[in-house]
This record gives C-alpha cells, structure tokens and sequence, in this order.
C-alpha cells in the first residue's frame, strides 16, 4: 500500500515536469536548449538581459536537478518493489520448505509409530508363544503324574488327547503370529 502512495505521488510530481525545458519567467514560457535561450521557437539570448538569462538558466537547472531526484527516487522505488517481491518469494519458498520438512517429520513419525507398534505386536506374539508353552509343559507334568500314580481311567486318555492337541494348536497359532 506504501508502495502504491508512494508512486502515486511520484507520478504526479513526474506529469508537473513533464516539460522540463520549459522555463516561466516574468509570466512568459521561455525554451532552454544549451546555454542558448528560445520564446515560441526564437533565440532571446540577445534581447534579455545577462541576469534574465541567468535566472531562466537557474530555474531550468533547478527544474533538471529536482527531475533527477525525482528519477532517482523513481528508480530506488522500484529496486526497493523488487526487493520486497524477491523478500516475499524467499518467504514463500521458506514457507514452502517448512511445510515440506514438517510432511517429512509427520511421516518419520508415522513411521516410528508403525515400527513400535510391529514391536509391540511381536513381543505380544512372544507372550502367547511363551505361555502357551508354559501350559502345555504343566499339563503334560500333570498328565505325567497322574499317569504314574495311576489317577487316569481309560477313558480319560482320549480327553487329555484332545487338550495336548488343542494346547500344540495354540502353539502353532503362536509361532505362526510371530512370523
């Protein structure tokens, strides 16, 4: 928005200069091409006095002189609207590259999270495996010594069967999972 005012302005000072080898003088518009003096396109270098022609001079210096100011601001006005787009298009590239590092920061942690979770479900499956074990280990020392006291009827051979072989298939159910 400074910008704009500040053009603006600029402007409207560039269109009061726009003829700048126009002089006024005495309510009379005089032409100054080199040190020589014009009225409506005729040399007046003879007619006007020294000091007339000084002053018409001066004035046409100052007038040239607040054109290369106005030139030179024009000019530091535009480095400065490139600097700002150039600042602005840095800005947007870092922001650019924060959004990228953060999508790579999200997705190293998504896949943290996904590793400590495999992790988690293996030594969950080592658990089962261990426990199962564990079970099928006491009920075969139970079997084993209830077999040796002699407390198992014939028919109770089939039963503790079916349970070794439920017990192994929880086993293997077990191995299979930590694969």
């Amino acid at each position: 928005m400074k910008s704009l005012h500040y053009g603006l302005v600029l402007f409207i000072f560039a269109i009061n200069f726009t003829f700048a080898q126009d002089v006024t003088y005495n309510n009379e518009v005089y032409t100054v091409k080199g040190k020589t003096v014009y009225k409506d396109g005729k040399d007046q270098s003879k007619l006007l006095t020294v000091s007339a022609q000084e002053e018409i001079r001066t004035r046409f210096e100052r007038i040239e002189k607040q054109e290369r100011v106005l030139e030179k601001a024009e000019k530091h006005m535009k480095e400065a609207e490139k600097q700002q787009k150039k600042a602005e298009k840095q800005q947007k590239e870092a922001e650019k590259q924060q959004k990228k590092a953060e999508k790579q920061q999200k997705e190293a942690e998504k896949e943290l999270k996904k590793k400590e979770k495999a992790i988690k479900q293996k030594e969950k499956a080592e658990k089962k495996l261990e426990s199962a074990e564990s079970k099928l280990r006491s009920e075969k020392k139970k079997f084993d010594k209830l077999e040796r006291k002699g407390k198992i009827a014939p028919e109770d051979y089939e039963k503790w069967q079916k349970k070794f072989e439920s017990l192994r298939s929880n086993i293997a159910k077990a191995k299979k999972r930590l694969k």
